[in-house]
């Protein structure tokens, strides 16, 4: 049986991550809670459930899996966590980010590769893989992109760059998306 509701959090081990988590999980969200600060990333998920005991009692769930998201096949695997725990994700925060707090070009090339793979590979890869379920269900309901995008208030560019990967939702869009789509945030991701 497919757990639903499921928030997938990159970077949930610090700041705006552990706030994405604690918010959603509050919402009534599975999270699965993904860094490769292991210790910090176990003390979140507990720190989550402990302060939500309301939602921890309808048997929800916060997740953790260790990951360096850096490396080249970071978003397959995460998929393939998520297909073996059968979790549906409907909703993906990409909020990993690493800084140096220096010039790019005082940078070392490993550095520089760190960033790439990070903020860019791996964000993309996530989005493409969690954004063919998105366009699908789109088309089931006999929606054009004209059609979602002025539901959504959004630039049919947008919804174009949701489906292939490109970008993201908001927050803000993603729950109206959800109402738009006429599905739970689980048919998403």
């Amino acid at each position: 049986m497919s757990i639903k509701n499921v928030a997938l959090i990159t970077g949930a081990s610090s700041g705006m991550g552990i706030h994405y988590a604690e918010q959603l999980y509050a919402l009534g969200y599975n999270v699965l809670l993904v860094s490769n600060q292991e210790s910090a990333l176990k003390e979140v998920a507990a720190q989550i459930v402990e302060k939500h005991p309301d939602a921890a009692s309808k048997g929800l769930i916060a997740d953790t899996l260790y990951m360096d998201l850096a490396e080249r096949d970071a978003a397959a695997r995460c998929m393939e966590y998520c297909n073996g725990k059968d979790y549906e994700v409907e909703i993906l925060i990409n909020n990993a980010g690493v800084y140096f707090f220096k010039d790019l070009l005082d940078c070392s090339q490993k550095q520089v590769d760190l960033i790439l793979n990070l903020h860019i590979y791996t964000l993309t890869a996530l989005c493409r893989l969690f954004g063919e379920q998105m366009r699908r269900r789109r088309e089931e309901l006999g929606l054009s992109r004209s059609e979602l995008a002025q539901r959504l208030g959004v630039s049919v560019s947008a919804v174009g760059n949701y489906e292939t990967g490109v970008s993201a939702p908001r927050e803000e869009v993603l729950l109206r998306l959800f109402n738009a789509l006429e599905v739970d945030p689980n048919y998403l991701y």
